[in-house]
């Protein structure tokens, strides 16, 4: 009987260190993934400030400047014009809006290439070909 308890208290035993064993590895593998997620994280937070961020403010730049060429009063007309802005290239094209013919559809195309892989972002929006459809004639600036 002596003999019998002995045997349970070293299986017992046994048994603790092989889940702390266990424990450790799963613990381990946890830290890992948990590792892994939170550089995938730095990486797309890298990739939206250096990429992302300053193509959507080089699309928005084009926007405006066609958006203050119709408030002058100045005709937008149709086609396709392409520059460049640092590290992007941009294209921006102006096309009758299907719904209207005093409307004209413009949509911005931002392009990059990161790591050798094409990257591109792109804004459209809805502009009047002219100031004058605003009832604004052309606007005068008082600074």
């Amino acid at each position: 009987m002596s003999f019998a308890r002995r045997k349970r208290i070293g299986d017992h035993r046994g048994y603790v260190l092989l889940e702390a064993l266990f424990s450790v590895a799963l613990l381990t593998v946890g830290l890992m993934v948990a590792l892994e997620v939170f550089r995938n994280v730095v990486g797309v937070y890298q990739f939206r400030q250096y990429y992302l961020g300053p193509a959507q403010q080089v699309a928005e730049g084009q926007l405006r400047k066609l958006e203050l060429r119709v408030l002058s009063g100045q005709a937008l007309l149709e086609g396709r014009f392409s520059g460049t802005k640092g590290r992007f290239e941009y294209t921006v094209d102006v096309s009758p809006w299907p719904l209207s013919a005093t409307l004209k559809q413009v949509r911005v195309t931002v392009n990059w290439k990161h790591h050798g892989k094409p990257g591109a972002y792109s804004l459209a929006t809805v502009l009047p070909a002219s100031g004058e459809l605003l009832g604004m004639g052309t606007m005068e600036a008082d600074f």
